[in-house]
């Protein structure tokens, strides 16, 4: 039998595709302008931060402007300068870029970059200077209001990965063209951690992962009230859902049996229950 869909797994996340011969749903609308970071590209950024395995260097960069004007292509421009620089020195250089806004409103970008290398900090922080100088230019130096670099240890204690998860609505604008509000350095290199998938030829094994995912986000404190509840609901779409690693085997290998069989669970007495607790709460 053909299959439906296929699922990837990833360091702390997971995503379920329906295969285009499955899929129910038409083809996409033209783009408009784009203002802000939507629903959509937030979920795909999390995703992202999510799929990053372990790095040995990671550097948390932030490029903060005095003042701008409002034209982003000039903003993209120096930040385009910059990093061109900057891979030409760190030919292995790669990493996510993040567009944001002060409350006064002027631009600031957050980069998470991993250097694949051992790089001292100091030298590593005096060529982006030096860069970033360059690219905004000697008549715009009183633009820049600093350079901030971080050593990163663990990407999901760092600056860049609270600023994805706890950013206001008011550090994004809607009121002006922002054009693409995060990206992706060098691709290829990007450390992601991902782990052999699966297919499925039933829908009923979308139906159990979203049926179970419910009540694993249920038992961490989401809300059955969420748009992410609701959204969960309908069995024609994929999704993409948030865990660690070690749970996503069980979590598969529980959707699996369910789908084809749903009372072997409690014959074979095989206790999932553990999956459905509250995880331990980060010290």
């Amino acid at each position: 039998m053909p299959s439906l869909g296929h699922y990837e797994s990833f360091q702390n996340c997971f995503q379920i595709k329906f295969d285009s011969r499955g899929s129910l749903q038409g083809g996409g609308a033209i783009r408009d302008q784009v203002k802000g970071l939507s629903k959509d590209s937030r979920r795909r950024l999390v995703k992202l931060i999510n799929s990053l395995g372990e790095s040995p260097e990671a550097f948390f960069v932030t490029l903060t402007m005095r003042t701008a004007s409002e034209n982003f292509k000039e903003w993209k421009k120096w930040l385009n300068r910059t990093l061109s620089a900057m891979r030409y020195s760190y030919p292995e250089l790669t990493g996510i870029w993040r567009l944001e806004f002060q409350k006064r409103g002027t631009p600031h970008f957050h980069l998470l970059v991993f250097t694949n290398g051992q790089y001292p900090i100091k030298a590593f922080r005096a060529k982006l200077r030096k860069y970033w100088s360059n690219a905004v230019g000697q008549q715009n130096t009183s633009f820049i209001h600093g350079v901030k670099v971080e050593k990163v240890r663990d990407v999901k204690k760092s600056g860049f990965y609270l600023a994805i998860y706890q950013a206001k609505n008011e550090q994004d604008r809607t009121d002006i063209p922002t054009g693409k509000t995060y990206g992706v350095i060098n691709k290829d290199k990007l450390p992601v951690a991902q782990y052999s998938g699966g297919e499925f030829n039933s829908i009923q094994f979308n139906v159990w992962c979203k049926r179970l995912y419910r009540r694993y986000i249920k038992a961490n404190g989401a809300s059955t009230h969420s748009p992410l509840w609701f959204s969960l609901k309908d069995r024609t779409k994929g999704f993409t859902g948030f865990m660690s690693r070690p749970l996503q085997r069980e979590f598969f290998a529980l959707c699996h049996d369910l789908s084809k069989e749903p009372d072997s669970i409690q014959r074979n007495g095989c206790d999932y229950t553990h999956l459905f607790r509250p995880l331990p709460k980060a010290s």
